[in-house]
């Protein structure tokens, strides 16, 4: 059972100190780097999948004032066009990294 529910308490609870993390800092890279990490965990239980989890973990970086509106944080700068695009590619990145690594295990 745990195999199963263990991916999605990781994608909650990495997803979640991600955006929370984000709120506060307006500066791309640790944000960049917690999804590339993230995804590639991600990656490594669920090589088959991959690119589900790094899409839906990448879903957190837009989902942010929603986070922000259901904590009661202040957002402090608002997130335009590139908030929305960018996010998904080192999540992409980093899932295919772990599922290429799992698969050459």
């Amino acid at each position: 059972m745990w195999k199963w529910i263990l991916p999605f308490v990781f994608w909650t609870g990495w997803g979640l100190w991600t955006a929370i993390a984000d709120m506060g800092n307006d500066d791309i890279q640790p944000a960049v780097l917690r999804l590339f990490i993230g995804a590639a965990i991600l990656g490594l239980w669920r090589p088959r999948t991959w690119w589900v989890w790094a899409l839906a973990l990448s879903a957190w970086i837009p989902g942010e004032p929603l986070v922000a509106s259901a904590l009661h944080l202040t957002q402090t700068y608002r997130s335009g066009l590139a908030g929305t695009l960018l996010p998904p590619i080192p999540a992409l990145l980093g899932g295919f990294l772990g599922r290429t690594i799992t698969r050459s295990i």
